[in-house]
């Protein structure tokens, strides 16, 4: 019995160093050292079974802790492909290593594939927004180190550590030295450890773990960090390439959209319908307002919403040289890519449909500019086929009125042809001609002509010279002729901005100018009209109208002159009243008549009869009292003189 007692007691006693040994019992270093007596062991053999007791509790609190681990790391891998937001993954793994290092601050720094800062990505048990928005340059405080090592790093002070190898020279270091000191200062952080992200040799970011307090870190928690670390490095590469796919399905399901607007704008610039339905899918697909502008800053066509702000996309329609306007997209916000590309698709587009439009504008305006020419100066064997183009373009030859010549710097002509074009709207033709705009009217008030020359003045903003003349179509040559010839004596004399008429300036053009037809032109339409009635009737007031003038316009003087009765020289003043109008004594008129009878005169008493009182082609009559002696006239002459 004595030895049953004995051999259970020795078996009790190695039960209890077994549990000792294992975790699933807790067992006092005194209950230990009780078994161990009860044995009756030697020193030497007690002490290595109690190291091996502690060998075992070591190991075995490794592995659960190593399994706890491989639990947090199967959980971080499933959560990994329930959601790709690498931000919520990474929160997530901080706080759980935050948990199992027992830690008082714990931050992720990822790095900027641009500028390498590690930036704080995420934390746990951080009080403050300073240190969330901590940025750190390569090779500055611990992250710096642990960077460029690629290897774990912890301080034990870190405020001390900061100090000794913070300042490596320069103001921009210690500027940053200064806010790492502050960022941790403000956390009350004392210890800090830190291991690389490391994936394929590239540095993905710091893990950190840190204490309010002096702290040694264990080589199992530098381990556990280190592994955790690993983990964080794959799950931020996956989040990344999952991120990297997300964008690229983004991006193509963009271009897709893309692709299939501009179809779309291909097919409605394709439609005919001119600028209209490109602004309308245009602005259909972004939801903004759209409009088209031409080169003179005019709405050609617009869609969308009514603007908020000014245009946030100006995009120039032009090739080469020629500019024809702007696509102006409006909105609040900026355009992505793929709608900044729609944009230029659709101005492109425009640009096409604005060089087609203009074309054929050019096109017809270069007919219509050709007419123009040719009106002015055709041939006669050309002159059934002007007529025929000026009907097609729905201005009858045989109803021209007025012909105006425009004088504008060289720059503004085109401008100036294009106003006149839309202020006439058809109602006459443009052309430049010579170095001159050119409009013909098909009858209509002298107002419609200011009203041109107010229109092309302000659109142009510079100064325009205008002359106007009254013509038929068989006389447009000799209009424009005379027109120019007016505006080049407006021009000499400085005058610039007016609108003229060209009658007023007929006997100035016809002194500086002298040419035969222009004379002729000017002494017909000032003193034709007497010479005229002479002819038809046998009479010379011709003779009354020159002593008329010659006595400064005196009945008294003129009647003595000619030796006749007042009486009888104020009823040849009343039928020359009859013959000019009533108005031919009035100061302006009346110097015209005299300054057409004076070189009527010169002409007569150099070359024989005067131009005026030439006889008509063909009929061999001279005027009556032709070749008599001067003064010769009496009572027999007066009846005659007043048929």
């Amino acid at each position: 019995m004595i030895g049953t007692h004995e051999d259970s007691g020795r078996a009790e006693a190695i039960l209890s160093v077994l549990r000792a040994a294992s975790a699933e019992y807790e067992t006092t270093p005194r209950e230990l050292a009780d078994s161990l007596a009860a044995l009756a062991l030697t020193p030497a053999a007690e002490t290595r079974i109690i190291d091996q007791v502690h060998r075992t509790n070591r190991d075995q609190a490794r592995l659960r802790r190593r399994k706890h681990e491989l639990t947090v790391l199967a959980a971080a891998t499933r959560e990994l492909t329930g959601t790709s937001d690498t931000t919520v993954l990474l929160e997530r793994l901080v706080q759980q290593v935050h948990d199992m290092l027992d830690a008082d601050v714990s931050y992720l720094s990822e790095a900027d594939p641009g500028d390498g800062r590690l930036r704080v990505r995420t934390a746990a048990g951080v009080a403050g927004s300073r240190f969330r928005d901590l940025a750190v340059p390569t090779g500055h405080g611990l992250a710096g180190i642990v960077a460029e090592t690629r290897t774990a790093h912890w301080v034990g002070r870190y405020d001390q550590w900061l100090s000794r190898h913070g300042d490596r020279g320069g103001t921009q270091t210690n500027r940053y030295e200064r806010s790492l000191d502050g960022a941790f200062a403000a956390e009350g952080v004392v210890s800090l450890l830190g291991v690389p992200m490391l994936s394929g040799g590239e540095l993905l970011g710091v893990l950190f773990v840190g204490t309010r307090d002096e702290h040694v870190f264990l080589p199992e928690q530098i381990a556990l960090l280190t592994t955790l670390a690993d983990h964080a490095s794959v799950l931020l590469r996956i989040a990344r390439k999952l991120h990297d796919l997300d964008t690229f399905a983004r991006r193509l399901a963009e271009q897709q959209q893309a692709d299939a607007l501009r179809d779309q704008l291909t097919q409605a610039a394709l439609d005919g319908d001119g600028f209209t339905r490109v602004v309308e899918t245009l602005a259909g697909a972004l939801d903004r307002p759209v409009a088209v502008l031409d080169a003179y800053h005019e709405t050609v066509a617009t869609a969308g919403p009514p603007p908020s702000a000014s245009p946030d996309t100006v995009t120039e329609l032009s090739v080469g040289s020629r500019h024809f306007g702007v696509l102006l997209v409006g909105g609040d916000s900026g355009l992505d890519a793929a709608e900044h590309r729609s944009v230029e698709h659709a101005g492109q587009l425009c640009t096409l449909l604005a060089l087609k439009h203009q074309n054929a504008i050019d096109a017809e305006h270069r007919r219509e500019g050709e007419l123009v020419r040719d009106l002015l100066g055709a041939a006669p064997e050309r002159r059934s086929d002007v007529e025929r183009r000026a009907r097609r373009f729905g201005f009858p030859h045989g109803e021209v009125a007025k012909l105006v010549l425009f004088v504008v710097p060289a720059d503004h002509r085109e401008h100036a042809v294009r106003v006149l074009r839309s202020t006439l709207d058809g109602a006459g033709l443009v052309g430049r001609h010579e170095d001159f705009v050119v409009v013909l009217l098909a009858g209509g008030p002298a107002g419609d002509v200011r009203s041109l020359y107010s229109g092309v003045a302000s659109a142009l903003a510079t100064t325009v010279l205008a002359v106007r003349s009254a013509t038929t179509a068989a006389t447009l040559a000799t209009a424009f002729d005379a027109a120019r010839r007016t505006a080049r004596l407006l021009t000499a004399l400085g005058i610039d901005d007016v609108l003229a008429a060209g009658e007023d300036y007929q006997p100035y053009v016809a002194v500086f100018e002298p040419e035969d037809h222009h004379l002729r032109a000017f002494l017909d339409a000032t003193i034709g009209l007497v010479s005229g009635h002479d002819r038809e009737n046998g009479t010379d007031l011709m003779t009354t109208l020159r002593a008329f003038v010659h006595n400064n316009a005196s009945p008294t003087r003129t009647a003595r002159e000619l030796t006749f009765h007042p009486n009888t020289i104020l009823q040849r003043l009343a039928r020359l009243s009859q013959v000019l109008g009533p108005d031919w004594r009035e100061d302006e008129r009346f110097f015209r008549i005299s300054f057409a009878v004076r070189l009527d005169e010169l002409v007569e008493r150099l070359h024989g009869p005067g131009i005026a009182r030439q006889p008509q082609p063909g009929t061999g009559r001279r005027p009556p009292g032709a070749g008599a002696a001067e003064g010769e006239c009496g009572d027999s002459n007066v009846r005659k003189w007043l048929a």
